[in-house]
């Protein structure tokens, strides 16, 4: 089975091109003197969204589900004063009807030119590569504006790669990803970061292996589509948890470079809201917020508190959607991108965030779809022409 690209799905593609651009500059040095142009550049996009989304039809089931999010995210915006997960919803509403390989291989080779270039151009010196705890330990910067940004990039960059490549992927592609995460580790110091994707790598490797001896005779595995939930689950539980009398719970915190302690800090100061609240987080890095430090590094735990419990059930939800659609498709190396994503939101507030993680938008490919055919199918080799009415464009290409 063969489709072709239409107009609105070629319309995103760029948008979401674009989009990924500009997320991973604001996140760099650059952004300090073009910072207006990048967020011009975003802004765009969410124009280009809003276009797309006129350009679509809904049908009534569908479309009463995306009105109803919609209110939740209005809802979430006011109480907060933020319009991330806003202008989250927008690209998520535009993202309808588009095909999954090629919107991961936008994603992948974006994000991957883009931050490597700007961690090239810091070690050739062309950009600042700003140090870090200098009379501690130092922790390099590459080139954004703080040094966790890099190693989670790239690690995530690193599961769009392999979710793309699967059973391809050689082991020399493995090491070669395993080697960038050491000099990563070694330049930024970022202990945690480090040790989930070397152990996302080891896991990929023998799971290729995996399947390649039992082929079809491997089952769904059902319990995965409970995980998003328990991790959840389990991730509020030991910040809200933790007794600073307990030596376990004192040595966990330690490992944690004292997240435990700062989320249920957190937890007991600003409590909990059905639609968030307003929150000014103060963490390290260029244009943080001036204060105490206070910033909660568990995606769970900021969501809960800043955003709300309503906002931390629907994205669960969306991931427990994906999980059962990765499960149903057999995807598993999708599940396998979603089971770390999972694990390292724990520590990282990576868990909604299209600045670094682009994979929960394959929820509205799923839910627009449903078929794995025209998800994964490249476009007919024949060609495709895509025609605009202003100004008269003709793209061709040749898959």
């Amino acid at each position: 089975m063969q489709y072709r690209t239409s107009k609105q799905e070629f319309l995103f593609y760029l948008i979401f091109a674009v989009y990924i651009l500009a997320c991973v500059l604001s996140m760099s040095v650059l952004a300090e003197n073009g910072g207006v142009v990048i967020k011009g550049l975003k802004y765009l996009c969410y124009l280009g969204c809003v276009i797309k989304i006129l350009m679509d039809g809904f049908s009534e089931k569908k479309l009463w589900c995306f009105i109803i999010i919609a209110f939740l995210t209005v809802m979430t915006t006011v109480s907060t004063g933020t319009t991330m997960y806003f202008l989250f919803f927008l690209i998520f509403m535009a993202a309808k009807n588009v095909n999954l390989s090629r919107l991961m291989k936008i994603a992948c080779w974006v994000q991957g030119i883009s931050v490597f270039a700007i961690i090239g151009l810091s070690q050739l010196g062309i950009i600042e590569d700003h140090i870090f705890d200098p009379n501690e330990r130092i922790r390099h910067g590459l080139g954004f504006s703080w040094t966790t940004l890099g190693p989670s990039l790239v690690f995530f960059f690193m599961m769009t790669y392999l979710y793309l490549r699967r059973e391809k992927a050689h082991l020399v592609e493995y090491i070669i990803l395993e080697l960038i995460a050491y000099w990563l580790y070694v330049q930024t110091n970022t202990r945690m970061c480090f040790m989930i994707t070397t152990v996302f790598l080891i896991w990929t490797y023998l799971m290729k292996y995996y399947l390649q001896n039992r082929g079809e005779k491997i089952r769904r595995n059902r319990i995965l589509i409970a995980f998003p939930t328990i991790i959840c689950l389990l991730s509020i539980f030991i910040h809200v948890g933790y007794n600073a009398d307990s030596s376990l719970w004192t040595k966990l915190n330690d490992i944690l470079s004292g997240r435990l302690q700062l989320g249920q800090s957190a937890f007991q100061k600003y409590g909990v809201a059905l639609f968030g609240q307003k929150i000014t987080w103060v963490g390290y890095g260029i244009g943080a917020a001036s204060g105490e430090y206070n910033y909660v590094d568990s995606a769970y735990m900021q969501t809960l508190i800043q955003y709300g419990v309503i906002a931390l059930i629907v994205i669960i939800a969306l991931y427990t959607f994906i999980m059962y659609m990765s499960v149903r498709l057999k995807d598993y190396y999708l599940q396998a991108v979603l089971v770390f994503t999972l694990l390292i939101s724990v520590t990282e507030p990576r868990l909604l965030d299209f600045n670094f993680n682009v994979f929960p938008i394959l929820a509205v490919a799923f839910f627009t779809h449903q078929e794995r055919d025209l998800l994964y199918q490249k476009p007919a080799v024949s060609g495709m022409q895509v025609r605009f009415q202003m100004p008269r464009i003709r793209v061709k290409n040749r898959g």
